[in-house]
């Protein structure tokens, strides 16, 4: 550390600190859930039709059909998960019959964010209970004003996690983060698809002049620092 310290010293290179500390995600990782309908349902590997709420985020529709941790296929980002399943009954009647938009989603408002700055959306999604070759199913994710789409995924059966990565820039300095079940190519009652969500979180993208800097600060120090070495 003492090499390191005066390192920087005897380089002058000011890091820079980045940005985006302030605009953070609570309980991305899903992990603090309650149950409202039947609690004495929210047991074993199959924990469903408890309608559960996930703490710190808002639910779009509570009457609509949510699990938690369906199936119990672990994701990546380990512990709980929450999901929807398409139900016919909670769709939004304004949007064209192959691409239903289930009224279940979740949303949570972020502040401290920097405007222009741009920011990477990241988040697990995975689809199952149903094997289907045709429905897809996939979340409409809203930021600053702007809805992007998720991984189409499929209900085939492998129970398959894929990460996104969205990106959005900053137009305001708080933001409400949505995600909103959508499923093609759905039929009532006969494909039942569960969208699952899990380990959202939110980053900065350091700006390029920022991100060289860095680069330069870290490769002059660790050319002073092996200049040490061999000197000892």
């Amino acid at each position: 550390m003492k090499y390191l310290a005066s390192s920087i010293l005897a380089l002058g290179v000011a890091l820079p600190a980045f940005a985006g500390t302030d605009g953070t995600i609570t309980n991305g990782n899903m992990e603090s859930q309650r149950v409202v309908d039947n609690p004495t349902w929210a047991t074993g590997p199959n924990i469903f039709n408890v309608t559960p709420y996930v703490n710190d985020w808002n639910t779009l529709n509570p009457a609509g059909e949510a699990f938690q941790s369906y199936g119990n296929t672990p994701s990546p980002d380990g512990g709980k998960y929450w999901g929807v399943q398409y139900d016919d009954g909670w769709y939004n009647p304004n949007s064209p019959s192959v691409e239903r938009q289930n009224a279940v989603g979740i949303s949570q408002g972020i502040s401290g964010l920097t405007v222009g700055q741009t920011y990477e959306i990241s988040f697990w999604s995975m689809a199952n209970h149903t094997q289907s070759s045709t429905s897809t199913a996939y979340w409409s994710v809203g930021f600053e004003g702007a809805t992007q789409k998720s991984t189409a995924l499929k209900s085939d059966g492998t129970n398959t996690w894929v990460q996104d990565t969205l990106t959005f820039v900053a137009t305001s300095a708080t933001s409400t983060l949505s995600f909103t079940a959508m499923f093609a190519n759905a039929t009532p009652g006969v494909t039942p698809t569960i969208l699952n969500l899990d380990g959202v979180s939110i980053a900065a993208v350091p700006e390029p002049a920022e991100a060289a800097l860095w680069m330069a600060g870290l490769l002059a120090l660790g050319a002073v620092t092996a200049r040490r070495r061999a000197q000892r």
